[in-house]
């Protein structure tokens, strides 16, 4: 079995988006027989880095992250590359393969700097979404910061998500990730009343 990790390693190179809080560990000590342990706290947004979103973070009538069911979160999942695609959005046009699974992630990039913040990303269109929903996904997960492009007033992909019932995941590290089918674990952690969270997503190759 190969493990893919698909997460962004969290540190204070990692750039966020725009306005939100930026990561920051602090660290004291305390001294112990013959050694010195060490602890740690942070401040940082809920979507730094690989994270999923709460239906709540874009309609107030969503579920906070505590609430939603991590059945979606791990399963089967499909990898497509669509680093072809040539507009602002993944439109079905784009994708070449048939979706067979209920969670899809799309690789919309050869290389994603965690280091640069980049606003030329892709997003998910609309008629994608309804289109993944009509194959019974259930959950979409991408490298881009969002689903939506940046700088949009009605973060319509975020709204028809939660219309569709499908769960996300953003700031994936899809690099050297080959297209295909593969086993996906991205669990949120359970905070309560939270609008989103960082996860430790893995892909699992049973092939290899």
């Amino acid at each position: 079995m190969k493990i893919y990790d698909i997460t962004k390693t969290i540190n204070k190179a990692l750039k966020v988006w725009p306005g939100d809080k930026e990561y920051e560990r602090n660290e004291s000590s305390f001294e112990l027989k013959d050694m010195t342990g060490h602890s740690s706290w942070i401040t940082a947004s809920l979507h730094t880095g690989t994270h999923v979103d709460a239906h709540w973070h874009y309609d107030t009538n969503g579920k906070s992250i505590e609430k939603h069911d991590l059945k979606n979160y791990i399963g089967k999942c499909q990898v497509i590359d669509v680093t072809h695609a040539k507009g602002k959005h993944i439109e079905i046009s784009d994708l070449k393969v048939k979706i067979t699974e209920e969670r899809v992630l799309f690789k919309t990039s050869d290389h994603m700097d965690e280091t640069i913040w980049d606003d030329d990303f892709k997003g998910i269109s609309v008629e994608l979404i309804h289109f993944l929903k009509d194959h019974r996904v259930k959950l979409i997960g991408l490298d881009s910061p969002s689903v939506d492009i940046y700088n949009v007033e009605t973060l319509s992909s975020h709204q028809t998500l939660y219309k569709c019932d499908i769960y996300n995941i953003e700031g994936l590290v899809l690099n050297d990730v080959p297209e295909g089918t593969y086993e996906l674990i991205a669990l949120p952690l359970k905070i309560e009343g939270a609008d989103g969270s960082p996860v430790r997503a893995v892909l699992l190759d049973y092939d290899m």
